[in-house]
């Protein structure tokens, strides 16, 4: 049976994606409801902060400083 092996980067690289798909998703559908919207993002920067620390990760590697920011390609962010 062969091991697997991730890096940490391997891993911060896909939280960040999948923090990246959230943030798509709520464009996507339009989010009406700002409340709904906030609590939704909330949600899903507390789910992948916890999942970056139990990696290792520290979340600021992974997450914006701010929920109005969306990750870029390679590492800079820009305003939405």
């Amino acid at each position: 049976m062969a091991a697997d092996v991730w890096l940490r980067r391997d891993i911060a690289n896909a939280l960040m994606a999948a923090y990246q798909a959230a943030q798509e998703t709520t464009i996507a559908v339009g989010g009406a409801d700002p409340m709904r919207t906030a609590v939704y993002h909330a949600g899903y920067r507390s789910a992948i902060s916890t999942l970056a620390l139990f990696f290792g990760i520290s979340p600021a590697l992974v997450l914006p400083e701010q929920p109005g920011f969306r990750l870029t390609s390679g590492a800079g962010r820009r305003e939405t």
